[in-house]
């Protein structure tokens, strides 16, 4: 039976969507089309995670590489990319159930210092978080998945019993470095009645 469950957050508990973070600032789809593989390009976004960079560096970086009149609301999504990315209300709810049945509940996420910073002041992702007994957030931590050192972080710093917790992740390779530390781990694609089955036992059915 696990005891602690170690969430992801992106693609887990709430949609990361290039479109939806940019819907506020853009009424034109073939902007955002045009304009989404630029300001979400993983040359930066990698940086994000690992600390290397800020939003607003990225901003003075994508700088020439974007129409001039669209400068300031690429900027302003950068800047507020965080604020619009839709729950996922059934693995919220699925979180909310383990912490109510005396599981530890705990945040592992490749994401930006802003995010670290300034997720508390984000209202409706309020609820999600309380639930939390601990987190580590990637920019802050100086290692990002799938580095063995950032799972051997979070069992170190919450005293866990990796034979005993349980991570949750989209990402194939994450989910691989998980197990490879000796932590079980279920790649989540929307697979919640599955997940379901593997948590509570009510199957027989393999992570994959």
């Amino acid at each position: 039976m696990f005891t602690d469950f170690i969430f992801d957050y992106g693609n887990v508990l709430i949609d990361y969507n290039a479109e939806e973070m940019m819907k506020p600032y853009f009424e034109d789809r073939e902007d955002i089309k045009n304009l989404a593989p630029i300001l979400f390009d993983r040359i930066y976004w990698d940086k994000l995670d690992s600390g290397e960079l800020t939003e607003n560096d990225v901003s003075r970086r994508v700088k020439d590489f974007v129409p001039a009149s669209k400068y300031e609301d690429c900027a302003k999504v950068l800047e507020n990319w965080y604020r619009h990315t839709p729950p996922k209300p059934q693995m919220w709810q699925l979180v909310s159930e383990l912490k109510q049945s005396g599981k530890g509940i705990y945040l592992l996420s490749n994401i930006s210092k802003t995010f670290a910073e300034k997720y508390k002041d984000v209202e409706y992702l309020r609820p999600l978080f309380k639930n939390f007994d601990g987190m580590i957030f990637s920019a802050t931590a100086g290692y990002v998945k799938p580095q063995p050192e950032i799972f051997e972080l979070i069992i170190a710093k919450y005293a866990l019993n990796k034979e005993t917790t349980l991570f949750i992740d989209d990402n194939t390779n994450n989910v691989d470095a998980a197990r490879k530390v000796g932590i079980s781990a279920f790649l989540y694609r929307d697979n919640l009645k599955e997940l379901r089955e593997f948590i509570f036992g009510r199957s027989t059915c393999v992570c994959r």
